[in-house]
């Protein structure tokens, strides 16, 4: 959904009128496929995707009044549970609308995602190094203790911790930074595609935050937005070393005095 912003922006593919219907239709069913998983990191993430596209790719009042309408009549066409289980985020407030049993579930998974952050940190400290090995967190952390056993971290930072120690935490922090460090002087040089740089940025942070709920570490979708900020930075070279031999050959058909 990130690159989509990027898209409409493109002059070559927003010029036609059904490819702005193509992509107000995309975001739409998106969305709606988000609210209907109650899924309320997803409900969460959505909120900050729009956020975050209205700052990198709008920034006009124009474009926020639209966006704020569009939220408003979303908000309102909202099943009642959706609603509840949003609002419980902020506020503490009975769901109604969904079993007693169903309640506990959703409340005994909001406390496992910190005792996943926690059992990550205690499981690095017995083996700060290489932690506990790719994928065997659910297996390991009854070994300090936990009261979830056999569960997995769902939460990102716990994950990494326990499976891969303080030198996955190093690696993975490496990452990140690079990701993030290339796509911002993509930005700040007004590459050809920083467009799609403000996206890959925006994809990093949602896929981030949506970890704090989930354990996403061994996606593949890191790694296509790596590999897309490579294939941008290596555009971006090219563009330029194009412009050094233009420039060259202009200085050379120049007469000398």
């Amino acid at each position: 959904m990130p690159f989509a912003f990027a898209l409409y922006k493109e002059k070559y593919f927003s010029k036609p009128l059904w490819n702005k219907i193509a992509f107000i239709s995309f975001f739409g069913l998106s969305s709606t496929c988000v609210v209907l998983t109650s899924s309320r990191a997803g409900m969460v993430a959505l909120g900050v995707l729009v956020a975050m596209a209205w700052w990198s790719f709008f920034r006009n009042f124009k474009s926020l009044v639209v966006m704020a309408l569009v939220v408003c009549a979303g908000y309102a066409l909202t099943p009642v549970s959706q609603k509840e289980r949003l609002l419980s985020l902020f506020m503490d407030i009975e769901v109604t609308s969904i079993s007693e049993r169903s309640q506990e579930s959703a409340e005994e998974s909001a406390h496992s995602r910190l005792d996943g952050l926690m059992d990550g940190f205690k499981m690095m400290l017995e083996r700060p190094v290489l932690g506990y090995g790719a994928g065997n967190f659910a297996s390991s952390r009854y070994l300090v203790g936990s009261s979830y056993p056999d569960l997995q971290a769902h939460n990102l930072p716990g994950q990494i911790m326990g499976d891969l120690g303080i030198f996955g935490v190093l690696a993975f922090t490496s990452f990140l930074w690079w990701m993030v460090r290339s796509n911002l002087r993509l930005i700040k040089r007004r590459a050809e595609l920083a467009s799609y740089s403000s996206s890959c940025l925006t994809a990093l942070a949602l896929l981030f935050l949506l970890g704090l709920g989930a354990h996403n570490l061994y996606r593949y979708t890191w790694l296509w937005f790596a590999a897309f900020t490579s294939i941008m930075l290596a555009v971006h070279r090219r563009d330029e070393l194009l412009k050094i031999m233009v420039m060259k050959a202009n200085a050379a058909k120049e007469p000398s005095l």
